[in-house]
């Protein structure tokens, strides 16, 4: 049985006569629906068992009910809104879940429940019911409060879980520690694809977890090796109003592959035109080049990434997959020739893996330039889903059989690189973490970082990964890691 199936009676303006014979099914219906939604089985352990006598006799109905229907209206009020919310979202709105209940005119005052945290229903005095006739909870949140109380309970929310974040500067632009990446939405080119309903819950998550930065390209596409820009037309469908909330970076491609001679200045001119058109939006936070491009001079590049920075289409500029060298080389040409100069490096940063472009984080720290780290989870090897010597979990990113997703999987799947997992699991065990929350934390730790780009296939890693960074690590942390590293 499943939450979404599960089929609650109406109890909505029930007649007197009615109550009796609804009540127990309703209260069945709710707790199983509860049950299948969170995964708990006991909820008497819960402390919500006050007996519906209270309920009977308040409402003069003149008779007990079954003990199947003990339960009571309180803790069915509650356990309906698990149900219908989730168990994750229950907990994220719990201060205001618990306004709405306690407030709700089906309760009388004085019955506010005592204690904190989620033990806060357990203790409550005597709960008598004012009107069995009127809607649950749920459906009358609004009422004595005014039109679009609930949005604003949300936004405060919201506003929150953004004070909880931290920010950081990639030139002008305060992006969030934890980033998402964008290189699954709509597209299978590293893997598992999320429809667009799903990548549309994928960012919401984020939104409400104080993420603001995400980063695609228009190379992420189902249709092409490069250059459909899908991830990008499902990210500016689903931002829509809210695009101010948010700091997009996309990346353009040196080359496109229906025109190889489009290259240099005509590329970016044809490429930004794209993104903007499939982003729903005027101009792009940070535009990065996706690659080096040795046929053509990084000025020619840097005059017409400097050219949309003056017409307001971009805000910062980036490069990706840059040498330490190669970004010497562009900021040296962006002093000489007085152009705009690069904000970011985007390259593979992560527990198991330097920069496979020599120098990189080296020149990041001597310029200033803030690295955006990807694949920080090397693919999902640093979260212990992929145990050595067993098949690759169904629904993963290595179980999709793609040409990009096969490269990966060669890399980062190893004999080698479990056992490193291994150490690195056993570190983080030692010290009462996870290797997710070592992984992230270890990043957020490095003070060239800008943003940590981490992927998602559902909504709850988006929490979880947020969540990942709060680990602070020491001195002697950071040096035993730099030691398990080599």
């Amino acid at each position: 049985m499943t939450a979404e199936k599960a089929r609650i009676p109406d109890m909505r303006n029930p007649v007197l006569t009615d109550v009796q014979r609804q009540l127990p099914a309703y209260a069945d219906a709710v707790i199983n629906a509860a049950k299948a939604q969170t995964g708990l089985d006991h909820f008497g352990d819960l402390g919500f068992m006050p007996r519906l006598e209270l309920i009977m006799s308040a409402a003069n109905a003149g008779e007990n009910l079954s003990s199947a229907g003990q339960a009571g209206f309180f803790g069915l009020a509650v356990r309906f809104l698990r149900a219908q919310l989730g168990l994750e979202d229950y907990i994220r709105r719990h201060a205001e879940i618990e306004e709405v209940v306690l407030d709700s005119p089906i309760i009388m005052p004085g019955c506010r429940a005592k204690g904190h945290g989620h033990h806060r229903w357990r203790h409550y005095g005597e709960m008598h019911v004012m009107d069995l006739a009127m809607p649950l909870p749920l459906e009358m949140h609004d009422a004595g409060r005014g039109d679009g109380w609930r949005e604003r309970e949300r936004e405060r929310e919201r506003e929150r879980e953004r004070e909880s974040m931290e920010y950081r500067k990639i030139g002008s632009l305060a992006v969030s520690l934890v980033g998402l990446g964008g290189n699954n939405f709509g597209t299978d080119f590293f893997g598992k694809k999320c429809d667009e309903q799903q990548s549309a819950r994928i960012i919401y998550a984020a939104l409400d977890a104080g993420i603001n930065f995400i980063d695609t390209a228009e190379e992420y596409s189902v249709d092409s090796f490069v250059g459909s820009g899908r991830s990008e037309e499902i990210i500016g469908r689903t931002l829509g109003t809210r695009r101010n909330d948010v700091i997009i970076a996309t990346k353009y491609s040196v080359y496109d592959v229906a025109d190889q001679d489009q290259r240099g200045s005509a590329r970016i001119v044809h490429a930004i035109e794209a993104s903007l058109k499939r982003l729903g939006t005027d101009r792009i936070d940070l535009y990065q080049q996706h690659f080096p491009d040795p046929n053509v001079p990084i000025e020619e590049m840097l005059e017409a990434l400097t050219r949309l920075l003056k017409e307001g289409k971009v805000r910062e500029i980036g490069c990706c997959n840059f040498s330490g060298a190669m970004i010497d080389a562009a900021l040296e040409a962006s002093d000489r020739f007085g152009l705009a100069r690069f904000s970011s490096a985007q390259n593979q940063y992560n527990l198991l893996d330097d920069p496979a472009e020599e120098g990189t984080i080296e020149a990041c720290v001597r310029t200033g330039l803030k690295l955006i780290p990807y694949f920080p989870l090397a693919s999902g090897l640093l979260t212990g889903k992929y145990a050595q010597g067993t098949v690759v979990p169904a629904g993963s990113r290595f179980e999709a059989d793609t040409f990009v997703n096969g490269i990966l999987r060669e890399r980062q799947v190893s004999d080698q690189r479990h056992a490193k997992v291994a150490e690195f699991e056993s570190f983080a065990r030692e010290r009462g973490h996870t290797i997710l929350e070592l992984a992230l934390s270890w990043l957020a730790a490095q003070d060239c970082v800008g943003s940590i780009i981490a992927g998602a296939s559902k909504p709850e890693q988006i929490a979880a990964n947020v969540a990942a960074t709060g680990w602070v690590l020491t001195d002697d942390d950071l040096r035993d890691l730099a030691a398990l590293r080599r």
